[in-house]
């Protein structure tokens, strides 16, 4: 996730692209099932230092599942390229 959010280490913070990050976070776990992420960032600085620590807490949500497809009015031909192995049941 962290080359998905492409956060950079020891340069000047730059909150648009830190919020950038965190969207592309949130895509990469949608990918996987979980359409509801929500990536909630916890964000404090140590001013003396100039040091920002970032904490992303993910809120996946449900997975969700694929459940049936029907695809009607082919033809025979391209009912053979659509579904080239019969399922039963």
């Amino acid at each position: 996730m962290m080359s998905a959010a492409n956060f950079t280490k020891g340069r000047l913070a730059n909150w648009k692209q830190i919020q950038a990050g965190i969207w592309e976070l949130e895509k990469a776990v949608k990918r996987t099932g979980f359409l509801e992420t929500a990536a909630v960032p916890d964000r404090s600085y140590d001013d003396g230092a100039h040091i920002l620590d970032l904490r992303i807490r993910i809120n996946k949500g449900p997975l969700y599942h694929f459940g049936e497809l029907r695809i009607t009015g082919l033809s025979p031909e391209m009912e053979g390229k659509a579904f080239p192995v019969k399922v039963n049941g």
